[in-house]
């Protein structure tokens, strides 16, 4: 870092230290609890609580990822791959999420990053877990006629209120939706996250209301 006032890229430079220190400890663990796991544990309380601590490193491993997907925006960088790649085999995966239905139509989903919008939808399927929970979640997809896809989460959660939907999805804002219903707040930064990786890849992400239905709109580019 300069002498100088730290600058975004800075930031992102440290953010990506971070990032990659923390991912060792992780692992470690990790393999740990892997080994244990396979371990016949006569006690069913110790069971459940190993259980709880792979729970809770899955989810410290996504917030990692994440946060990296922040670090390499802010230093300039796109936070993902960004060749062409048909997004089908990646949304399809998230259908073995219970209650959640699939709605990709029979069209090609051609659009730079698509290998990877099964990622950034999980960080909305993820937001709906924390905020609309037992509720029916609906992953749509489509090409758009100009090129590109567009893909849709519909979750049946308190949508995010129109004067929060810029907030929701900047860095200064967190502090303004956190502990807010209506602000669908995502832990580890994961609107703000996901909405940066899609803008480095030309895209954009966004959010809506259908039916006083909470909707998340994810748009990639064509090549």
């Amino acid at each position: 870092m300069s002498d100088d006032a730290p600058t975004a890229a800075d930031y992102g430079h440290l953010l990506g230290l971070l990032v990659h220190d923390l991912r060792n400890p992780a692992a470690t663990v990790g393999a740990n609890v892997d080994f244990l796991r396979e371990v016949e544990i006569p006690d069913p309380d110790a069971r459940e609580a190993l259980d709880d601590v792979a729970l809770a490193l899955d989810e410290l491993k996504r917030g990692l990822t994440q946060v990296g997907w922040l670090a390499r925006t802010l230093g300039g960088e796109r936070a993902l791959a960004a060749s062409p790649a048909d997004a089908r085999p990646s949304l399809e995966r998230l259908g073995t999420k219970r209650g959640l239905t699939l709605r990709l139509g029979d069209a090609a989903l051609v659009a730079v990053g698509g290998a990877s919008a099964g990622d950034l939808i999980q960080v909305l399927l993820d937001n709906a877990d924390r905020h609309a929970r037992g509720t029916e979640v609906v992953v749509e997809a489509e090409a758009r006629p100009e090129g590109g896809v567009v893909v849709r989460v519909v979750d049946g959660g308190v949508p995010v209120a129109p004067a929060l939907r810029d907030a929701a999805f900047t860095i200064a804002g967190q502090a303004q939706v956190k502990g807010k219903a209506e602000g669908r707040y995502g832990r580890f930064a994961g609107l703000v996250a996901a909405r940066a990786a899609a803008e480095s890849l030309g895209g954009s992400l966004r959010a809506d209301e259908r039916d006083g239905r909470c909707v998340f709109e994810l748009t990639l580019p064509s090549a």
